[in-house]
């Protein structure tokens, strides 16, 4: 099952727009209770879906599959197998950051500066 991310992401946007989970449902020609399910992270939408979505709330669907951890989760692991060494330092930063030496949010920065982005 996903994280609420996706789910979080689009009730938030929802409620930014002044929608009801059950206007929402209708624009997209859904199920209002499958969306709330979406939103509480308690079921994975399609891609067909997210598309939709993505359209009524006016955001990009890469808005939305970005916080998808489905997704993140499955580049990781081809990684990993691309280069074992990587679990090793992974696991030595998950555990900094659990120990509190790295902030989630520095690990973040860090990433984003990889990634050419000025801020996190």
């Amino acid at each position: 099952m996903m994280s609420s991310g996706v789910g979080q992401f689009i009730r938030e946007m929802r409620l930014k727009r002044g929608l009801s989970v059950r206007d929402l449902a209708a624009r997209v020609a859904m199920n209002h209770s499958f969306l709330f399910r979406i939103e509480t992270g308690r079921r994975n939408p399609p891609p067909a879906l997210l598309k939709k979505l993505a359209k009524a709330l006016d955001v990009r669907v890469e808005e939305l599959t970005g916080r998808d951890e489905r997704t993140a989760l499955k580049h990781f692991r081809e990684l990993l197998k691309a280069d074992p060494n990587l679990n090793f330092e992974f696991i030595r930063i998950v555990n900094r950051i659990r120990r509190h030496e790295i902030s989630p949010k520095a690990l973040r920065g860090c990433l984003s500066a990889l990634n050419g982005n000025a801020s996190a």
